[in-house]
Formats: structure tokens, sequence, C-alpha cells
């Protein structure tokens, strides 16, 4: 196991800052701040897999993540598990184009999966946010790309909130389940939405 106290200079456990680097079958403690931050605009080729993080910034009643991605970025992150953290499971701070696939994010206070710059293109897919406190998936913006066959249920908010901004690529074969705010909150936008299911959502269920 590593402990995120071993970081004291940074008060994280581990940080990507160039391209082409690959973080694999870490477990990951308690740390002070972010289990896994990469920063720096324009990284790519990065690879996060296989890491289990577990109570980010818990001890501490702090901010940090599970895994952040500060900057425009472009590269995979892959099959990990982050649960009991204080903020986001998984927060992409910049424009996205890469894979974010068979994740599970759960019971972590923040949202599960948290795209705060825009989805512009590449893979979402099979990815898990159950019993978050806020929603399982927010996308502040979606350009591109495909988001398929993903799973939220029982988080705090929103299903999966896609903030009025769907402009394109194609959203489907997606489930929500049981959340506390809607399946899916969604009004407008120019993206291809086919088969997204939804059931026992406080707010609604369908696709609107």
């Amino acid at each position: 196991i590593l402990e995120g106290e071993l970081v004291p200079a940074t008060g994280l456990a581990v940080n990507v800052t160039a391209s082409n680097v690959e973080v694999s079958g870490l477990q990951i403690q308690d740390p002070d701040g972010d289990g896994i931050l990469v920063t720096g605009n324009g990284l790519t080729g990065f690879d996060i897999n296989r890491n289990m993080i577990s109570g980010a910034d818990f001890n501490n009643g702090g901010v940090g993540e599970g895994i952040f991605l500060d900057g425009n970025a472009s590269g995979s992150v892959t099959d990990n598990t982050i649960f009991g953290g204080n903020q986001d499971g998984l927060r992409v701070d910049g424009n996205f184009n890469g894979t974010i696939a068979g994740n599970m994010v759960n019971g972590n206070a923040g949202i599960g999966f948290n795209i705060e710059g825009e989805f512009q293109s590449g893979t979402m897919s099979g990815n898990s946010a159950i019993g978050n406190g806020g929603d399982g998936y927010f996308f502040n913006s979606i350009a591109g790309g495909l988001i398929d066959s993903n799973f939220a249920g029982n988080n705090g908010d929103d299903g999966f909130d896609l903030n009025n901004m769907f402009n394109g690529g194609v959203f489907s074969n997606n489930i929500s389940n049981n959340n506390a705010g809607q399946g899916y909150n969604n009004t407008a936008g120019g993206g291809t939405a086919i088969n997204n299911t939804g059931t026992g959502n406080a707010g609604g269920n369908t696709f609107p």
C-alpha cells in the first residue's frame, strides 16, 4: 500500500508531469491530497490503469480528488477503482481527448466523474458511479466522441448531468437507476442519444 503521507512535500501520492507515463497497479490509501494528479496542458500518451485509490484527503478534510487531470490532455484512464474520497472520484479540468473506461467510482463525497472541461473526442465507456454524494457523471460540455454503456446508481444528485451542452458525439446505451435527481439532466443539444435507460430516479428516468 502506498501511503500519501510518504510524499509530505506535495501532499499527494503520485504526480505525473510528462507525456507517455504509465501509472499501474498501485494501492493508494488516504493520501493527503489527490491520489493521482496529472498536471500540465498538452500531455499525451499517459496511461493510468488498474490502481485502487481510497480515502483521498479523508484524513485532513481537504478537497483532493481520487484522480485529477489538471489541464488539456489526451491519454487513458482505465480499470481503476476509486472510493471513499472527500471530493470527486475522477475530475478533468481541461479539454479531454482520450479514453476513460472500465473505472469503478463509488462512495465519494462529490461527483463520481466530473468533466469540467470539454469532452472533445475519444471514448468514455463501461464505467460505473455508485453512491457518490453529487452527480454520478457531470459533463460541462460534450463536443464529440462516444459515451457508451456507463452506469450510474444511487448517487446524491443526477445520474448523468449534461449541463444542456450536449453539442456533438454519441451518447448511447447508458443506464441510470435510483439517483436522487434526474436520470439524465439535459434539455438541449445537437448530439445523438440512443438507447439510454433509467428506473427509479427521483427527477425522472428518460433522456429528454
